[in-house]
């Protein structure tokens, strides 16, 4: 009966402190350094100025920032002021260009208060362009207003100019036609249109603009002749391309008739010039460039090989006289060009063969 009775008081212990576990608060580690670490001041005096001294950094760079901005949109804002006095003096205060370069230089203004380290320098260098867009378009106009007469009169001029080029790339391409095998597919050719669309047409365009001038809208005709002469200067640039590129069949044609021609007289030099081959070859190249109309690609071959022949000292060729076995047309020797005292050329002599006419014409 011991036994029971001593049981209680011993599994009580461990009941009652439960309770005791559970209820208290838990255990924080005493306040301070650890045991066995020491703080020094100094230690916590580092931290701070690392913190300070980037704190500084961005600050500087904030202020830079500003400095610059503001500068340079000062700078662009002293400049929009000139240019409103100088326009409203013209009578053109509502120059759109003007209107343009205010909003550019408002809206930097804007982005440079909100936030100086983000302004785009992009930003900055378009309100810069619309502000010397503004100046170059109010200085044209304010030149233009003493002087539009002359300005009309030498945009007549350029009219001209640009005819006279236009006319000689069309005179090019009619020679290249008649004279040179499939030389219209590499002619150029002015934008349709070009001088008398009544919309877009050089000519009808200055016809407007002189009217203007004549009617007291000298601002009007000003400005659009500025934009006429940038077009006209482009169709001038266009024009002699044009002019070029209708030249170049001929050009290439008379470079094979030269190099054929001092090929010759070095064959007549060296006495190869009476070989057999040579003389058949020759004779199939000269043809291809003086009978009209003349293929290129097949002269060009036939005077390279010819060329080959002579340096080699004689001709390698297969089948009879060069020819592939059919007997080489022997035409009538060319007669020599000759001068006609035409601008742009010389005269063209033209000379029935059979069905064949010669063409000794040079490009010019």
């Amino acid at each position: 009966s011991a036994g029971p009775a001593s049981a209680g008081p011993a599994s009580a212990g461990p009941a009652s402190a439960g309770p005791a576990s559970a209820g208290a608060p838990a255990a924080h580690p005493p306040a301070g350094p650890a045991a066995g670490i020491a703080a020094y001041p100094e230690d916590l005096l580092d931290g701070t100025s690392e913190v300070v001294d980037a704190v500084r950094a961005d600050v500087n760079a904030v202020v830079a920032a500003w400095a610059a901005s503001v500068g340079q949109l000062s700078a662009a804002e002293r400049r929009l002021a000139e240019l409103t006095v100088d326009a409203a003096r013209l009578g053109l205060a509502d120059l759109p260009e003007l209107a343009d370069a205010r909003a550019a230089v408002r809206a930097h203004g804007s982005a440079v208060a909100a936030d100086p380290l983000s302004a785009q320098a992009a930003d900055l260098a378009a309100a810069a362009a619309a502000v010397d867009e503004a100046d170059a378009v109010l200085g044209a106009l304010g030149r233009a207003r003493g002087s539009l007469a002359g300005d009309l009169r030498a945009a007549e001029a350029l009219l001209t100019e640009i005819l006279a080029v236009a006319a000689e790339g069309e005179r090019h391409a009619r020679r290249a036609v008649e004279r040179v095998a499939g030389a219209r597919a590499a002619l150029g050719r002015l934008d349709e249109g070009w001088l008398s669309d009544p919309r877009r047409g050089l000519r009808p365009w200055l016809g407007r603009l002189a009217d203007a001038a004549a009617g007291g809208d000298w601002p009007g005709a000003a400005r659009g002749l500025l934009a006429w002469r940038g077009t006209a200067e482009a169709t001038l640039r266009r024009a002699r391309e044009v002019a070029e590129e209708n030249a170049t069949p001929l050009r290439r044609r008379d470079e094979l008739r030269g190099l054929l021609g001092a090929l010759h007289a070095k064959a007549a030099a060296d006495g190869s010039a009476e070989d057999p081959d040579l003389i058949a070859l020759h004779r199939r190249a000269h043809d291809a460039l003086y009978i009209a109309p003349s293929d290129l690609d097949l002269a060009g071959e036939l005077v390279h090989r010819y060329a080959a022949a002579v340096t080699a000292g004689r001709a390698s060729l297969g089948g009879a006289s060069g020819t592939g076995g059919v007997p080489a047309r022997m035409p009538p020797a060319a007669p020599p060009a000759r001068s006609g005292g035409r601008a742009g050329g010389t005269a063209h002599d033209d000379r029935a063969t059979g069905n064949a006419a010669w063409d000794t014409e040079e490009a010019g």
